[in-house]
Parts: structure tokens; sequence; C-alpha cells
């Protein structure tokens, strides 16, 4: 179980194979084939999309902006994706403009 996150990691991942592969009578992780080779049959996975909509529901979107904010203002703690977001923030505060006619002039080099 400590590969998959210790107990909760385990019980995570058994909720995603009920939802993905059970409810959809795909094949659960352990029967699938390789998604990294083309040997035997295709895996036979199955997705499932729930769409929920969260305004209607109690607190909805500002108890979830709460929730994400305690867990950034935890030491060492971040959100999935932030370290992505802080880039691409930092890529387009820093971007370089290239006109036209200089990328026709690199394209003509190779």
């Amino acid at each position: 179980m400590v590969p998959l996150g210790d107990a909760k990691g385990t019980v995570l991942a058994l909720m995603v194979e009920l939802l993905a592969a059970g409810l959809t009578d795909a094949n659960y992780a352990s029967e699938a084939s390789s998604f990294l080779d083309a040997k035997g049959q295709p895996p036979g996975t199955g997705q499932l999309i729930i769409t929920i909509d969260p305004a209607s529901w109690g607190g909805g979107v500002p108890r979830f902006t709460a929730l994400a904010r305690a867990i950034e203002d935890e030491t060492g703690a971040r959100l999935a994706g932030a370290r992505r977001l802080a880039a691409r923030k930092l890529a387009h505060a820093n971007v370089v403009l290239v006109s036209d006619m200089r990328i026709a002039e690199l394209s003509a080099l190779h």
C-alpha cells in the first residue's frame, strides 16, 4: 500500500477502479494490458465522466476556495498544477516577441 499513498491512497485508487472500470464493465488495472507496448489485446480500460454543478450544492465554490487557500497556506504544501501555473505566469511575464519576418528568416536557415 505504501507506493499508492498508504491506506488513503489505496482507497482512492480503489474508488477510481470501481468508477472507471467497475461501473463501465471495463478491465480493472490488473486485467488491462500495458499502454507502454503493443503486446496483447488493447487495454480495454474505461472512463466515467461525472459532472457536478457546485452552485447547486450548499457551500460550493466559496468553500472550495477556502480549502484551497488553507492548503496553500501550509508550509511545503501546494495544490496540484500550482507549479505549472506559476511557470506559465513567469513565461508570459518574460515573453520575447519575434516578428514574422524574423521567423521567416530563421525558418529559411534549415
